[in-house]
């Protein structure tokens, strides 16, 4: 969220994991994650 690119994205529209992953450019692992929650 430092670089030029982070004002593109909204802090509220990220996902961490509470294994402290993400996904990973990996929309499949994304969407299992955050269904998991």
């Amino acid at each position: 969220m430092a670089s030029p690119h982070g004002q593109l994205f909204s802090p509220e529209s990220l996902f961490m994991g509470a294994d402290g992953g993400g996904a990973a450019n990996l929309w499949a692992a994304g969407y299992n994650k955050g269904k998991a929650q």
